[in-house]
């Protein structure tokens, strides 16, 4: 196996890593910031580590992140995160499981094993995963600093037909808020939408989105250029669209679920929209 390092130092740390993983005295975790984690994977994989972040619960999957990871084309930084099976009788479980159980998010510690290899891992397509062995802490996240709601001018669509959302973001905080916007998939990265079918099943993705998430070519390359941002006064509803049919191949007739995600880089949460989209695709 051929190994490129870019200098002695990065030699050293990926020494260490090793050591860490293999060598480590009683097998002690290692601790370190999610954010570094997933800036360099492959230094982390199947490691045992502790990282601090916040666990967000989905109907049928759960994500663990930390919103100063900033995301970008070619640079996906979603966790799927695995509890133990019996969740309610480890430490600080129960308390975990209450919390997630009503749909909210919790700031946690945790420790377990991660892996950037072998995947994309569950219906998400996540290019980690994050299996976790003890639950340190578990709280309720804090209030986030915006709301959402979100609507579409037909909710009824034939086939193939192009469909947008029109995301309408509140702020509910006490300052001035800032977003950047992008090309890919809304109006900045941190927006996420989920299309389920009526069997409650990811819809497909495009071939073109698929790509993105694997990073496959051409997402596989560094990108050139800047956006510019938006932003929202205190009180003050930032309107976005985002073209939901870039993502999601809605081609085959049925009932979908749609809705959408938007961390918060304050509160470090993710925001999910109050209100969700039934969108009927007929012949």
């Amino acid at each position: 196996m051929r190994f490129r390092f870019a200098g002695l130092q990065t030699l050293l740390f990926v020494v260490f890593l090793q050591s860490a993983a293999y060598g480590q005295i009683d097998r002690q975790p290692v601790s370190v910031d999610l954010c570094q984690v997933v800036t360099s994977p492959a230094a982390y994989d199947k490691l045992v580590l502790s990282m601090d972040g916040i666990l967000s619960p989905g109907e049928h999957y759960l994500l663990f992140f930390n919103a100063l990871c900033i995301p970008k084309a070619g640079f996906d930084v979603r966790i799927l995160a695995e509890l133990p099976p019996d969740l309610n009788s480890v430490p600080n479980g129960k308390k975990l499981s209450n919390i997630l159980r009503s749909q909210k998010d919790s700031h946690v510690r945790l420790t377990g094993k991660f892996e950037s290899s072998g995947g994309p891992f569950g219906p998400y397509v996540t290019p980690f995963r994050f299996s976790v062995t003890t639950i340190i802490s578990a709280e309720k996240a804090p209030q986030p600093t915006f709301t959402m709601t979100i609507s579409t001018a037909h909710e009824t669509v034939a086939p193939g037909s192009k469909v947008i959302v029109t995301v309408h973001l509140k702020n509910v905080s006490d300052h001035t808020l800032s977003f950047g916007r992008s090309g890919f998939g809304g109006p900045d990265l941190f927006y996420r939408v989920e299309v389920r079918n009526s069997q409650g099943q990811l819809a497909p993705y495009t071939e073109d989105y698929g790509k993105m998430l694997r990073h496959e070519s051409p997402y596989n390359q560094p990108m050139v250029g800047g956006a510019a941002g938006y932003g929202a006064e205190k009180g003050e509803t930032a309107t976005e669209t985002i073209e939901v049919t870039k993502q999601y191949d809605l081609s085959t007739p049925g009932k979908y679920t749609i809705r959408v995600f938007h961390s918060d880089l304050v509160a470090n949460i993710d925001v999910q929209s109050t209100n969700t989209i039934i969108l009927n695709v007929t012949q």
